[in-house]
């Protein structure tokens, strides 16, 4: 699956590509959010789950893996 095939899917997919495609790489949490990192075929993802809601709330996908400030 390439970068662009993914973002062609619907939000739903795109979470269950992740879950079934992705390999885990990292986790960062700040006040109220945990921000999930994972690569599919060469390119990245994030799961940005809100705490208060419990449930993901954005997935975001690059060619570029973040770097944390």
């Amino acid at each position: 699956m390439t970068l662009h095939d993914f973002n062609l899917l619907n939000e739903y997919d795109r979470k269950a590509t992740v879950f079934t495609d992705g390999r885990f790489l990292d986790i960062q949490q700040n006040e109220n959010e945990y921000i999930i990192f994972y690569m599919i075929d060469g390119f990245f993802t994030e799961l940005v789950y809100d705490r208060d809601m419990q449930e993901i709330i954005e997935v975001r996908s690059s060619n570029y893996f973040p770097s944390s400030n």
